[in-house]
């Protein structure tokens, strides 16, 4: 039986697959006039390889059970982790982690507080300072706020101040400045979504009054800074069938006047996060639920007070995928981790790459092979970023360092690209591509990852022709130079 694909030179960035391969192949499969078996199916995923990561070993911090782990980059070779030690009578802990090239060494861990916590969130205020905003369950569960000191891997702790005297949930803090950040809470069991600010002087902190931003139960709360004097909060707005939503907040002093709020998913989300690309621009990445349950991203684009949402773009097309977690690679790329169902549960990355308000990802990659919860990430520079998590089969809290790679002369992507099939072999030719000195072929049995050169055929100028095998293939085509 003869089966005959063309496709169009795929517009696609280098190394950008689908973002729906499933739905893709769905589509292709339902057009075909003729029978086929799910043996001798290929498909052409072409495009160059971009956004390529590169983890390092996985490295402990905590030899047992954590939670609500935190993340910020002190400086490109140094972050810090906070996080809630379980076999410690449920402790707020910190550890400072020290890079060079893909590995970490971490320092000892410093108690932040003795009497058990619940939820944190930590910010950098420089090099060597950072303030960690947690619930305080011994003390009501009230919203509270520490400055940590760093001196090479050894922190210590200033007091302890009170932001919320009441439950304080689904907390993020973000520095404004080194002497200024903005919390993002819940005030209350099921209460309004509420920011304030806190200013800095050495270890001590003052906090001004409390400002509503959306007056139902929100949950999901993730602040960005924009500016000195701005910031913005993504969440889950329980109040709108939670739709996921955000909110601009300017600052003058330690007051703060919010903006009205706008809808990113009509469909409610889960485990937001976001994270800034430039001034007027952040990307927020979650679970859309009302969508499947799948990782999905999209830009927000900021005037003022108000807010321009692009289209919604899914980074992982299988369902329910948790501990989402995101940061930025300068202005155009990020990194997004989380746990994916569908994988057994393995923590994975991948990248995407923004232009204006569009999104294209590159293909996931498994940073630990076991169920993974709490994913908390941060960026060191353009380049590296590291993953802070906790590996539910070693029961441990680990670390892990990403790099990405980018193709310094990108190849071009061939054009009028035709597969054939015939029998039992496979047939793929394209226009030749000026100036190029060779092609490579990469196969796949999977359609989103895994991609590797082919070797197994034969090229004849622009063409490649090799046997189809008892499985399943996917394929790309690249120029070189």
């Amino acid at each position: 039986m003869k089966k005959i694909l063309i496709l169009s030179a795929l517009t696609l960035c280098i190394g950008v697959l689908f973002a729906n391969p499933t739905n893709q192949i769905d589509n292709w499969a339902g057009k075909q006039a003729e029978d086929f078996a799910s043996d001798d199916v290929v498909e052409l995923f072409n495009g160059n390889r971009n956004g390529e990561i590169t983890f390092g070993s996985n490295y402990e911090f905590d030899s047992g059970t954590i939670h609500y782990t935190s993340i910020a980059a002190l400086s490109d070779s140094k972050f810090v982790l906070v996080y809630r030690d379980n076999d410690n009578s449920m402790k707020g802990t910190a550890v400072i982690g020290s890079v060079s090239g893909n590995t970490i060494t971490f320092g000892s861990e410093y108690i932040f507080n003795n009497t058990g916590i619940r939820q944190t969130s930590v910010t950098a205020l420089s090099s060597s300072k950072f303030v960690i905003a947690f619930c305080d369950e011994a003390n009501s569960f009230n919203g509270t706020a520490i400055i940590g000191n760093v001196s090479g891997s050894t922190i210590s702790y200033g007091s302890e101040y009170v932001y919320c005297n009441d439950v304080s949930q689904d907390l993020s803090i973000t520095a404004l400045d080194s002497s200024k950040v903005a919390i993002a809470y819940q005030n209350g069991v099921y209460g309004a979504g509420t920011g304030i600010i806190g200013t800095i002087s050495d270890t001590n902190i003052s906090f001004g009054s409390p400002y509503v931003f959306n007056n139902a139960n929100g949950y999901w709360f993730s602040a960005i800074t924009l500016n000195s004097g701005k910031f913005a909060v993504t969440y889950n707005d329980d109040g709108n069938s939670d739709a996921g939503t955000a909110v601009i907040g300017d600052v003058s002093g330690t007051n703060i006047t919010f903006g009205s709020e706008y809808v990113f998913s009509v469909s409610a989300v889960y485990s937001t996060s976001a994270a800034l690309l430039d001034e007027n621009r952040f990307v927020v990445a979650y679970r859309d639920d009302g969508n499947g349950y799948r990782g999905t991203a999209c830009v927000g684009t900021v005037s003022g007070t108000y807010i321009t949402f692009g289209s919604e773009y899914i980074f992982n097309d299988d369902p329910r995928h948790y501990n989402i977690s995101i940061t930025v690679l300068g202005t155009s790329d990020f990194v997004v981790a989380y746990r994916d169902n569908n994988n057994s549960d393995y923590g994975t990355a991948c990248v995407g790459t923004v232009a204006g308000s569009d999104i294209t990802y590159g293909q996931e990659y498994v940073y630990n092979n076991a169920i993974t919860y709490n994913n908390a990430i941060t960026s060191l520079n353009a380049e590296e970023f590291v993953i802070g998590y906790y590996d539910n089969f070693i029961n441990n809290g680990s670390a892990v360092i990403g790099e990405v790679t980018e193709a310094v002369s990108p190849p071009a992507i061939p054009e009028n690209i035709e597969m054939e099939i015939l029998e039992d072999n496979v047939s793929i030719t394209w226009d030749v591509v000026p100036g190029a000195t060779s092609y490579k072929v990469y196969s796949s049995e999977l359609p989103d990852r895994d991609f590797t050169e082919d070797q197994s055929g034969s090229f004849d100028q622009s063409s490649w022709t090799a046997a189809v095998t008892s499985y399943k293939l996917f394929y790309y085509v690249t120029a070189l130079y």
